[in-house]
């Protein structure tokens, strides 16, 4: 205890106030300075050699990981000069072909009416679209008559074009798909008198 107490002493002696003011003490602790940054120096170097040492082990994999994020870009580059060309035309037609298109246009041919253009436009769309419920003949016999009824049950001349909408059809899908066994069996009488 008696050693950490003030003032401080070295073998007995009293340390005095004036202690670094002495011309020996100040060449003694700038001996010590010198020597203590010459070991940070050396640590820094040694430990710098060290790390540069494991460098060449990375290298490889840095290398590739440089290498692949550079193909990447390349990738994009020749997807951009491959599809950069489309015009808005090529792009609506390929998303209609995905999703169908949004109206089903058909055309009265000799001996048509509304009738057999809304059993086209109902054959096209289920060949566009899947549905969740199998539909059967009456199904269809109702889904056209729901359509006729919704465009305007009109007399057709030769080449006139009657539009279906996607809604109106899937309107109609969905209210077939509510019919009561009754329902269907009545007409089932008219489904036997049409081809689909």
């Amino acid at each position: 205890m008696k050693l950490l107490a003030f003032p401080l002493s070295f073998k007995g002696k009293k340390i005095k106030k004036d202690f670094f003011y002495d011309e020996n003490v100040k060449k003694t602790v700038y001996f010590l300075f010198l020597l203590f940054s010459i070991f940070i120096l050396f640590l820094s170097v040694y430990f710098t050699v060290r790390i540069w040492q494991s460098v060449p082990e990375k290298i490889p994999q840095f290398s590739a990981g440089v290498i692949a994020f550079f193909d990447s870009e390349k990738k994009e580059d020749q997807d951009q000069e491959e599809y950069g060309n489309l015009k808005e035309e090529d792009i609506l037609d390929f998303v209609n072909n995905l999703i169908g298109p949004e109206n089903y246009n058909q055309t009265a041919e000799k001996g048509e009416g509304a009738t057999h253009l809304a059993r086209k436009a109902l054959t096209d769309y289920l060949k566009d679209h899947s549905n969740h419920f199998e539909i059967t003949d009456e199904h269809k016999i109702y889904i056209e008559d729901y359509l006729v009824k919704k465009t305007g049950n009109q007399w057709l001349e030769l080449s006139q074009e009657l539009e279906f909408s996607k809604e109106l059809i899937e309107e109609a899908i969905r209210k077939a798909e509510n019919l009561s066994l009754n329902q269907l069996e009545n007409l089932s009488q008219y489904s036997n008198l049409t081809s689909f």
